[in-house]
C-alpha cells in the first residue's frame, strides 16, 4: 500500500493518504483538536473551498 511505503520511506508510525488538500487541512485540524465551528485565521489569497475546513 500507498501508507506502507510512506511509512517505511519516513520512518514514521503512522502515515494516512487524502483525496486533496482540502481534506488533509480537515485531518490535520481535526488531529490537532480544533473544534468543529471554531473561528481560525486564515489568508484570503486561499481559494474560497480552502476555508471550508476552518469554519
Amino acid at each position: 500500500m500507498f501508507e506502507e511505503h510512506i511509512q517505511n520511506f519516513t520512518g514514521a508510525q503512522y502515515a494516512v493518504a487524502v483525496i486533496n488538500g482540502t481534506v488533509a487541512l480537515h485531518m490535520a485540524l481535526l488531529l490537532a483538536g480544533v473544534k468543529m465551528m471554531r473561528l481560525l485565521p486564515s489568508r484570503s489569497l486561499f481559494f474560497q473551498n480552502m476555508e471550508v475546513p476552518f469554519v
